[in-house]
């Protein structure tokens, strides 16, 4: 699992500095497989996808590591803020930010709107873990976008950790 988050910050940090045309950006991230533990069981059964990776890691933020997220962000918005293309919500209970498909695109895709156009065809009608129901997309209300709802990890998934 490690090296899966570690593969998400560091894609996530790609994609930001991009965004804040930072000096010396990084470069964009490879993957680093290992073959320990149930997520990365899965990884390697199903021969998922870079994308598919980035979108198992993100569904385990939450549950795993709470401020993920928010603390990469601050380290790009010291004093708040928000980006709006990043997606992600807050909730009643959970301090940290939950991952919408928005944050999955942004994390993916950046700010390429074809890449961006790609991911969203991607996300809805070929994601295996989508199709699996090893994560799962939240309903948003008529007229919001779709991308815009919550994205989790499926319940059966997250207790095998």
């Amino acid at each position: 699992m490690e090296n899966v988050f570690n593969y998400l910050k560091e894609q996530l940090e790609y994609q930001l500095d991009m965004v804040f045309l930072i000096e010396n950006q990084s470069l964009k991230p490879v993957t680093k497989k290992s073959s320990q533990g149930i997520i990365n069981q899965l990884i390697q059964q199903n021969d998922l996808s870079n994308n598919a990776i980035l979108l198992l890691g993100l569904s385990s933020v939450p549950n795993i590591q709470p401020n993920f997220l928010s603390s990469i962000v601050a380290e790009y918005l010291p004093n708040g803020g928000e980006i709006s293309e990043f997606g992600g919500a807050k909730s009643k209970n959970h301090r940290g930010i939950l991952p919408t498909a928005e944050t999955a695109q942004f994390i993916i895709a950046g700010n390429n709107l074809e890449e961006r156009t790609e991911f969203s065809d991607f996300f809805c009608n070929h994601s295996f873990l989508l199709q699996k129901g090893n994560i799962k997309l939240n309903s948003v209300p008529i007229c919001e976008p779709k991308m815009s709802g919550l994205f989790f990890l499926d319940e059966k998934v997250e207790r095998t950790f």
